[in-house]
């Protein structure tokens, strides 16, 4: 409950250590008359006589206008409520009827402002995110609870000279009833004055489009029982008590809902996938889905499938309707930016994959930390969305559209060239960790500025997160005819591509490769190319026939350059593809072939990786203990130090020779050793980021597991070889990891889960079409009963 006049007045006298004789001789008003009003006698005092007793008291300028605001009041019979909105100031706008999405985000806002735990709760995003939106059906939620009200004031913060704290606090006491020839002129005296009508009335405030910290926090409704929202393209993380949101676009599910609640339900029910398409194109961007729906409503005789052709051939000119457009919202945000920000925003547009100080530091062209004061900027103010990863950025779509828009305008041709140049080398030398440590590289690496990269960790790392980035500089070497530049990459790339990393993006990379080597006439390195190119289409991908013929023509290219251990490894190859069908007569004859070749070509490495390969083919032709001991002279050769066994590509070639020997110990039902074995090649191919390996050494271990008896133990590490194999795209050896699992779910008498393990099996069986599942397929059937 507010404070009475009574009291104020009373308080007043006593703060300034008068008596009522005191205060009736300095301010001219009677004892008696001052005797009522502080028992409450008394309660509509004339203006004039208020007057009188707080200048004769020495109140300060809030204490003396509150009073005068409550014997206002009182002389109008208003007592215990406070005016409207004077003028209609800080009227808040209507909620939009056809918000959409935001369910948890809208949660989040209303419990904080319900139960008070912090004072102020800060929205942020970029241009077109709908954080005002979300704000305002907040505050309509929120505003029963509020006997102060709910104010709105928009705080302009992105024109060139947003307005100041002392104008706008103005503009909030005038909507709280203060009369403007009581208003104080400085901040230090709107402030008290505003916080004591919070006292009074506890108030919801919603402040848009802030402009930093400092132009906000005078404004906040920071006193108990008071909330206020800001929204604002900057982080505003200088604030005092406040909660943070940043949002992102609505997922799929919410951005069609928005454009379903604009143009019509049955409309997108109509063209689902043309909707979808749409969505998407918007970037899942409310604005951008306002004006694509007002589009649909607007032209009823127009397909979605219209829209999503003008969307996908120009997005901006397509994303405007009557006074919103998109790229007018983003324009604001770009114009604030400082030069260099500026230039470092359109040349971004040429990277695909994740921004760093670092990149920005190559495409501007300068000082890395110069850079990352320009990417930091970028993103306080929403241009750039920070990442999980530590001090890297991403664009939202949209964002990423504007500034390839605005970088055809900019000569960027040398920008081009230096990061295509830095991504090439960076790549190439990336790549070379993965090499096992017995080998060279062919071709030395073309000295340029390169990523900071000092562990094959790092490596990896780069790899990946960079990997569209690698892929297209890649390109545009290919077609730029620079040979070598794509030959040291792609060859660089052999032992990485080995880790089953994105097997898709293979047969292009060595296609490229192919091509570069066939350019300037190489044959060796034609025979290198072929032989990666046929091991990605017919081992990663299962395209076996594709696989076979590749090898065929990478074992004649190695045999007229006089390569005998290239010609080992098409024969290896070849020798693979031949098991994986399960001819192994043909795969054994192969092997040995392979292994004549690697000898008279001098390569102990090749050999000792085929004569495993030939110890895994005895162990199938009924000859275990041979295989045991051809497996254990295999791993022992690469346990040599000079293969560096406990790290980098030493301890993956030590680990693939382990799994091997592994299964052939599980043959012979030896299973303590068999566990001892794939426990360390599970440890070894986790450790070097070999989610393929690490895959087929679980599935191998909850099979030994299931061997000893421990079945639940078994199951978890079945069902944990399922996920990794389903998430590394692997084929056949996937659907064999689930059929053991789901032995060992009706070993542990969990039928239901059994059954739908193997029907998911079926399932893919028949999706992935190769020879090797059609063939599983016939087997699950007979195993579910399914024909």
């Amino acid at each position: 409950m507010s404070p009475d006049l009574a009291e104020l007045l009373r308080a007043a006298r006593r703060t300034a250590g008068l008596t009522q004789e005191e205060l009736a001789e300095r301010s001219g008003i009677s004892v008696r008359a001052i005797s009522d009003l502080e028992r409450g006698r008394a309660r509509a005092p004339q203006r004039r006589t208020v007057e009188a007793l707080v200048t004769a008291a020495g109140l300060g300028s809030s204490e003396r206008l509150l009073i005068h605001r409550i014997a206002k009041t009182a002389r109008t019979g208003q007592e215990n409520a406070l005016p409207g909105f004077t003028k209609a100031l800080c009227e808040p706008p209507c909620a939009i009827g056809d918000f959409a999405g935001r369910d948890a985000e809208l949660d989040w806002l209303v419990e904080l402002g319900k139960d008070q735990t912090t004072s102020t709760a800060v929205l942020t995003g970029p241009p077109g995110i709908g954080k005002t939106s979300l704000a305002i059906r907040a505050g309509a939620t929120l505003a029963p609870i509020f006997p102060g009200g709910f104010l709105f004031l928009e705080l302009d913060g992105l024109a060139e000279r947003p307005p100041a704290p002392p104008q706008l606090l103005r503009r909030l006491l005038g909507a709280l009833g203060v009369e403007e020839d009581q208003l104080p002129q400085q901040l230090d005296d709107l402030v008290p004055l505003y916080r004591a009508l919070q006292r009074e009335r506890p108030v919801l405030v919603l402040l848009d489009n802030a402009a930093d910290e400092a132009q906000a926090r005078p404004l906040a409704a920071t006193m108990p029982g008071s909330f206020t929202i800001i929204t604002s393209r900057r982080g505003l993380t200088g604030l005092e008590s406040a909660a943070w949101q940043t949002l992102d676009g609505l997922d799929s599910a919410e951005a069609l809902d928005l454009l379903a609640s604009i143009a019509g339900q049955a409309r997108i029910d109509q063209e689902p996938l043309a909707a979808a398409q749409v969505a998407e194109l918007c970037g899942r961007l409310p604005l951008a889905l306002r004006i694509a729906g007002n589009q649909l409503a607007s032209r009823p005789r127009w397909s979605i499938r219209q829209l999503a052709d003008r969307l996908g051939e120009s997005r901006f000119p397509a994303l405007e309707a009557g006074d919103l457009r998109v790229r007018a919202a983003f324009d604001v945000s770009y114009r604030q930016l400082s030069e260099q920000a500026a230039t470092v925003f359109r040349r971004l547009a040429l990277v695909d994959g994740e921004l760093s100080a670092e990149v920005a530091a190559v495409v501007a062209d300068l000082p890395e930390c110069v850079a990352a004061d320009a990417i930091e900027e970028l993103a306080d103010a929403s241009l750039l969305t920070p990442m999980a990863s530590d001090q890297h950025y991403e664009f939202h779509d949209l964002l990423h559209a504007f500034a390839r828009a605005l970088l055809a305008d900019d000569p960027h041709e040398d920008a081009q060239r230096r990061f295509t140049d830095w991504l090439l080398t960076s790549a190439t030398k990336a790549g070379l960790h993965f090499l096992p440590p017995t080998i060279r590289p062919h071709r030395t690496v073309r000295s340029a500025p390169v990523a900071a990269i000092g562990t094959r960790q790092e490596a990896f790392a780069w790899l990946q997160s960079r990997q569209r980035d690698w892929i297209a500089a890649l390109r545009v070497a290919a077609s730029e005819g620079r040979h070598d530049d794509v030959l040291a990459l792609t060859e660089a790339m052999h032992w990485y591509s080995d880790l089953g990393v994105a097997p898709e993006i293979w047969p292009e990379v060595f296609e490229l490769g192919v091509a570069a080597a066939r350019a300037i006439g190489s044959t060796r390195d034609e025979a290198v190319q072929l032989n990666l190119l046929g091991w990605a289409v017919g081992v990663l991908l299962e395209r076996r026939e594709e696989g076979v013929r590749l090898c065929r023509l990478a074992l004649a290219a190695s045999d007229k350059a006089g390569e005998h251990a290239e010609a080992g490894w098409s024969l290896f190859y070849l020798a693979s593809l031949d098991r994986s069908i399960g001819d192994l007569a043909a795969a054994s004859a192969t092997i040995d072939q392979a292994i004549d070749r690697f000898l008279a070509g001098a390569d102990p490495l090749g050999e000792h990786i085929a004569r495993s390969a030939r110890a895994t083919l005895l162990l199938a032709e009924g000859r275990p203990d041979e295989a045991i001991d051809t497996h254990r002279r295999a791993v022992a050769f690469f346990r040599r130090p000079e293969h560096h066994p406990e790290t980098g590509g030493g301890a993956i070639l030590l680990a693939h020779r382990l799994l091997p020997l592994a299964n052939a110990l599980s043959a012979r039902q030896e299973w303590e050793q068999a566990l001892a074995v794939f426990t360390e090649a599970v440890g070894l191919f986790r450790e070097a980021g070999m989610r393929s390996g690490e895959a087929r050494a679980r599935h191998g271990l909850g099979s030994a597991l299931r061997g000893v008896g421990d079945l639940e133990a078994a199951r978890d590490e079945l069902a944990a070889a399922v996920k990794l194999l389903r998430e590394t795209g692997a084929g056949h050896t996937r659907v064999r990891a689930q059929r053991d699992l789901a032995a060992v779910l009706d070993d542990l008498g969990e039928t239901t889960q059994a059954r739908e393990t193997r029907a998911n099996a079926l399932e893919f069986c028949l999706a992935w079409g190769t020879p090797e599942t059609r063939a599983l397929a016939e087997e699950l059937r007979a195993e579910t009963g399914s024909f």
